[in-house]
């Protein structure tokens, strides 16, 4: 059972704009590299591909900020990463929680100066189940695709309907999650790789000194806490993660949480996804040669007109139900 410290954080700097949800990842990586460190994390280089990289300037923490749904490829990184720790230079590497068991297993020892991040993971898709997309997407658009922001503050504020920003060589191309059969299946849990679905690292029980993940529910909870900003779970879960907490503190808006609060719609930190039969169809025919076309009926994507009209139906329901809400509210204040 979590027994460590857990807060509603949200960094306090012009940078949150870049992060997915509260900034915590930039606000340890920043210190870190001000203090000649360097930090570890998923880029796109290029794309398609998802590897990590290592970044030492603040100026470029922007290349491995931000939620990419994807396998990313950190194995080549870890001899690098070994040589700076041994060296005695301050490291920060941030992955899912089972790329930091393999960090730790391979490394073989704890260094103090090495300080990991991970994240509450929902499923990792396969990068060929990626790659198959990217290829179905630039020939359906007649486009070369050149990168993919999953979730971006400018087209999908925090807390709101989730889109993706889609750059390509035409300009750039906003698409809401629900019509994008690679997000679309994302989201439902139907492209994680076969492992994830009985991860054992699905736990309350986490890999790294500290945990990151969005703070899904602060608005029932926090409902003064400025959370359209975005705001993120942070987990302290070692002595180690205490220390640099303590370095960073300052540079946060925080409230006191628990495990259960930052739970309550980000069940992935207690268990991991539940299988669906569908994935394996899926997988079976992109390993078989299949194109990402090949699967696209057995994902339940929307069509724009549909999504507007879901949309128009929520807005206008949210509209009576306040109506109801004040007329209730009224009755009541005039009741003798």
């Amino acid at each position: 059972m979590f027994n460590n410290e857990c807060y509603c954080a949200q960094y306090n700097g012009p940078e949150l704009s870049l992060s997915t949800s509260g900034g915590v990842f930039f606000a340890f990586a920043k210190y870190i590299i001000e203090h000649g460190g360097c930090a570890f994390g998923a880029a796109f280089s290029p794309f398609p591909h998802l590897r990590h990289i290592c970044v030492e300037s603040v100026d470029n923490l922007y290349k491995i900020q931000g939620s990419k749904y994807v396998e990313s490829d950190f194995v080549q990184s870890l001899p690098e990463l070994k040589k700076r720790v041994e060296i005695g230079q301050k490291v920060l590497f941030s992955g899912t929680p089972c790329q930091i068991a393999a960090l730790r297993a391979y490394l073989k020892a704890d260094f103090q100066n090495l300080l990991t991040m991970d994240i509450v993971c929902h499923g990792t898709p396969n990068k060929k189940i990626f790659q198959e997309y990217v290829k179905w997407r630039e020939k359906k658009w007649n486009t070369k695709l050149d990168n993919y922001e999953f979730r971006n503050k400018k087209v999908s504020p925090w807390g709101g309907a989730q889109k993706g920003l889609l750059s390509t060589s035409n300009g750039y191309k906003v698409i809401p999650s629900e019509c994008d059969p690679y997000f679309c299946a994302f989201q439902k849990g139907l492209i994680a790789q076969k492992k994830c679905y009985s991860c054992r690292y699905a736990s309350s029980i986490r890999m790294g000194d500290i945990t990151a993940a969005d703070f899904w529910s602060a608005k029932i909870y926090f409902p003064d806490f400025p959370y359209k900003n975005g705001v993120s779970s942070l987990l302290i879960n070692t002595q180690k993660g205490k220390e640099y907490f303590k370095k960073v503190k300052t540079n946060f808006i925080l409230e006191e949480a628990s495990f259960e609060k930052a739970c309550k719609w980000k069940p992935h930190l207690k268990y991991p996804l539940s299988f669906n039969p569908v994935q394996q169809i899926i997988y079976d025919t992109i390993n078989n040669g299949g194109g990402f076309d090949s699967v696209l009926h057995l994902i339940p994507t929307l069509s724009y007109p549909e999504y507007v009209k879901r949309k128009v139906v929520c807005w206008a329901k949210q509209q009576i139900k306040k109506v109801l809400d004040f007329i209730s509210r009224s009755r009541a204040s005039n009741t003798p």
